[in-house]
């Protein structure tokens, strides 16, 4: 794992939502927008929109 942050690092890749302009109050939006989607459908594992909405909480 700590090659793939130390890679992630030196090649500049974000780490954050935030760190790529997303703000905290489009969470929401965002959550609601991936909810919606069509392809949500085929993950392997049901997500909830409060799932959605708390797993942008940590990405954030």
């Amino acid at each position: 794992m700590e090659a793939v942050f130390t890679l992630n690092r030196d090649v500049g890749i974000p780490l954050h939502l935030r760190d790529v302009g997303v703000r905290k109050e489009d969470i929401p939006a965002l959550a609601q927008a991936a909810f919606d989607d069509v392809c949500t459908g085929g993950n392997p594992r049901e997500a909830s929109l409060a799932d959605i909405v708390e797993l942008y909480h940590t990405a954030w």
